[in-house]
């Protein structure tokens, strides 16, 4: 999960902001927010992009 919510990645695709994104993943790990649905639709289009740029 960490490797697809690399920041550089994330801001260089412009598809979501990582602060917001890793502002929810650190409530998430840290258990302040239940941010599962979010943070799973995130990280399976992360794997959907990575695979896709290196198709």
């Amino acid at each position: 999960a960490e490797a697809l919510l690399d920041r550089t990645s994330m801001r260089e695709d412009g598809y979501f902001d990582p602060a917001i994104v890793h502002r929810r993943w650190e409530d998430h790990l840290s258990g302040r927010r239940d941010s599962t649905p979010a943070l799973w639709a995130v990280l399976m289009f992360q794997a959907w992009l990575r695979d896709a740029k290196q198709s």
